[in-house]
């Protein structure tokens, strides 16, 4: 089997003979590609990551960062606790501000999983075309360079499987047991953050098991360390556990909490309609936009004279399993559960590029790695171009939600995945306090509550003003006030909206039926019809 001795871009020399080789030749130029492909990703997520505050999902991690706050409000699958500790070290350590903070992790991350990657290919595959043109296939893919370049936790699930993988690789060259000890340690922390590696330590359990017999007797001991070093990982969420046991929760409604939360029907799902297949065709489409994806088809078969042959299987395995996982996740936020699909794909993508490129005529080879490398970096300019097809596309066909938001082009927001200089959140966040009065009751939906949120914990501005959101504003009690008391509100003048549109207030829909919404600023006063008849709206 062929490594790493660089001499043209198409091939490089043979030094290794044979898949199954002990030999630990081939780690430096391993990880020299590691530094290399980090350094390289580090930069461009770097370069055009969000400076600040965000809104949804990403602005709850943000706040949680601002309050040191590792539990979280929500049940114990949403915690994350590894990607809130890291972001929260980063932001002491260099007394950065915690929006920062939560984003600069997400970098990381990706420069990782990116890295993580490069260095795998290094190890299996025979030409340096195939590894550049797979490395930046995938870090040019648009959900892990969205994700990288905002405070969302999918990203770390994708640093830790890909560790892993990375590790399972040099096992797969070396035979030493430690590194299943690390495989095991490196699992439990990505579980702790993020129950997706669950899904991957299934897999593992299953392969161990169907492999028992050839496995047992050299490398069971090792086996049960990595055992024991899972849970050593897995301490963060035990400790969460825990406390919520001392609270005097019911283990089952713990154990609950921490495996499902409130998405059991989702996680239990098991139906794909026709729409969810089309969408998750498109979403590989919309992250490889390249006709190199076509050659993930002919590399796992590749693979066979590449790598072990467990390598292989686990690699199949997981891809799988991660795969359907996602596709019949039916969340809002499905697309980014198909991160670590991606990854793996880009371990296939590359091995079938080493295969067309060793089957190619000699001659004309040079020729084909330069095409290949040509036709992986297409990604920047699609995206670049995309919004401004899609807006004279039907909603249908590139479904992107237009919901209006201060300060975000929704093409641009969706279909972009760089986010360098964007500061309409916090934009938005202090024009709407400014206009508040003093002790008014601001209505929001999860889009647009964070900003503001963020603002009150972190900067202490207005806590006068309660966010219908007490969960998040330790400042407050958790009153939620009932119809009778919203009624009065608007009768004082004090009841707000961040949205002008009442089917986005989630249980107080109704507002929107009984009253009207005056714009003030970038928000909305809720007043009895007659006003919005007399000044509209």
């Amino acid at each position: 089997m062929s490594r790493f001795a660089v001499a043209t871009p198409e091939t490089v020399q043979v030094n290794i003979t044979s898949p199954h080789s002990r030999s630990a030749a081939g780690l430096r130029p391993a990880a020299a590609a590691w530094l290399c492909a980090f350094a390289a990703a580090l930069l461009l997520y770097g370069l055009t990551m969000a400076p600040g505050l965000l809104w949804q999902d990403s602005a709850d991690v943000q706040i949680a960062v601002a309050l040191d706050d590792w539990r979280g409000p929500y049940d114990l699958a949403r915690t994350h606790v590894v990607h809130l500790a890291l972001a929260s070290a980063i932001r002491h350590a260099f007394d950065a501000n915690p929006a920062w903070a939560a984003n600069f992790v997400s970098v990381l991350a990706g420069a990782l999983t990116v890295a993580n990657l490069v260095a795998v290919l290094v190890l299996i595959l025979r030409r340096s075309a195939a590894v550049l043109a797979a490395g930046t296939a995938l870090a040019l893919s648009h959900t892990l360079w969205q994700f990288s370049t905002a405070a969302e936790v999918n990203c770390m699930v994708a640093a830790f499987l890909s560790a892993e993988l990375l590790i399972l690789a040099i096992f797969d060259r070396v035979r030493r047991g430690w590194l299943l000890w690390m495989v095991g340690l490196v699992n439990g922390l990505g579980a702790a953050n993020h129950n997706l590696a669950l899904l991957t330590l299934t897999c593992y359990v299953a392969l161990a098991l169907l492999s028992i017999r050839k496995w047992l007797r050299p490398y069971g001991r090792d086996v049960l360390i990595a055992a024991v070093l899972w849970l050593v990982g897995y301490i963060p969420m035990l400790v969460l556990v825990i406390m919520e046991l001392r609270l005097g929760l019911a283990l089952r409604q713990v154990v609950a909490s921490a495996l499902v939360g409130s998405y059991a029907d989702a996680v239990f799902n098991v139906r794909v309609t026709p729409t969810d297949a089309i969408k998750i065709v498109g979403l590989l489409g919309l992250n490889f936009p390249t006709p190199l994806i076509f050659a993930a088809v002919v590399g796992w078969p590749g693979l066979g004279h590449r790598c072990g042959h467990h390598y292989r299987i686990v690699l199949a395995l997981l891809f799988v399993t991660h795969f359907l996982f996602a596709a019949r996740y039916n969340v809002p936020d499905q697309y980014s559960f198909m991160i670590p699909a991606y990854w793996l794909l880009g371990v296939f993508l590359g091995a079938g590029i080493d295969v067309l490129l060793e089957r190619s005529p000699a001659g004309r080879r040079l020729a084909l790695s330069v095409l290949v490398l040509a036709l992986a970096v297409p990604a920047p300019i699609v995206y670049a171009v995309l919004p401004s097809l899609a807006r004279r596309l039907p909603a249908s066909v590139i479904p992107v939600s237009t919901r209006p938001v201060p300060y975000r082009d929704p093409y641009k927001w969706f279909l972009q995945p760089w986010r360098p200089g964007y500061d309409g959140p916090e934009r938005f966040a202090r024009e709407a306090l400014a206009v508040l009065p003093p002790d008014a009751f601001v209505l929001t939906d999860t889009t647009l509550r964070g900003p503001i949120l963020f603002l009150q914990n972190h900067e202490g501005l207005r806590h006068d003003v309660r966010v219908g959101e007490a969960l998040l504003q330790p400042f407050h009690d958790r009153w939620q006030p009932n119809p009778d008391a919203f009624r009065q509100l608007v009768r004082e003048g004090r009841l707000f909206s961040l949205v002008g549109d009442g089917k986005y207030l989630c249980a107080n829909r109704w507002i929107g039926d009984e009253f009207r919404f005056r714009p003030v600023g970038p928000i909305y006063q809720v007043v009895p019809p007659r006003q919005t008849d007399e000044q509209g709206v």
